[in-house]
């Protein structure tokens, strides 16, 4: 049974996987140098890098692409909003919303990869595809607000989730924009 799962590429990653993961991961880091200070939480475009990374990459390398980032920063790059980097950002008020983004990589990668599965995926579907995700990445900053911060779970939704709604929207719109001319170009890069 093992061998048919793996067979199936379910737990392998090649080179190019590896390599589309870490492009990912930098491009992910970049975006969090994007930053305009909001209160206590500052807009970054990390959100829409996690997300086109998920629609271009699907759910594993997505997933892969975050969890590098995640680990990096995790052991002192500064590679997280305003060159920052450490364990400290990860157990500070933006650390709900970073270590969302994983849950975040594996919904919209999944659901990526169902929109794409036999049909080429319209960027409306591909909009859509975002938004879970989005949800994810805000609920999941909010209850760590709540748990770590002190806020009342409304309070913590007026800090680190309404602030950020429209801009959410921008960004599933570019991300849908955006991913199937790249998830086309990695395709066939991989001889898919």
């Amino acid at each position: 049974m093992e061998s048919n799962v793996r067979n199936r590429g379910l737990f392998r990653l090649g080179t190019r996987d590896i390599i589309f993961a870490g492009m990912f991961a930098a491009l992910i880091a970049a975006s969090a140098q994007v930053s305009l200070p909001i209160g206590l939480i500052p807009f970054t475009l990390q959100t829409l890098m996690v997300t086109l990374a998920a629609q271009v990459l699907g759910a594993k390398r997505g997933f892969l692409a975050v969890l590098s980032y995640l680990l990096v920063g995790a052991v002192g790059a500064p590679v997280f909003s305003r060159f920052a980097g450490g364990v400290g950002v990860l157990l500070g008020p933006t650390g709900g919303f970073l270590l969302a983004f994983l849950p975040a990589a594996l919904l919209t990668g999944a659901l990526a990869d169902a929109a794409h599965m036999g049909r080429k995926a319209s960027r409306l579907r591909l909009f859509f595809v975002c938004l879970p995700g989005i949800a994810v990445c805000g609920l999941g900053g909010a209850l760590w607000l709540c748990a770590f911060g002190g806020f009342g779970f409304s309070d913590a939704l007026m800090v680190g989730v309404v602030p950020f709604l429209a801009g959410d929207i921008a960004k599933a719109a570019i991300a849908s924009a955006a991913a199937p001319p790249l998830r086309r170009a990695l395709d066939r890069n991989a001889g898919r």
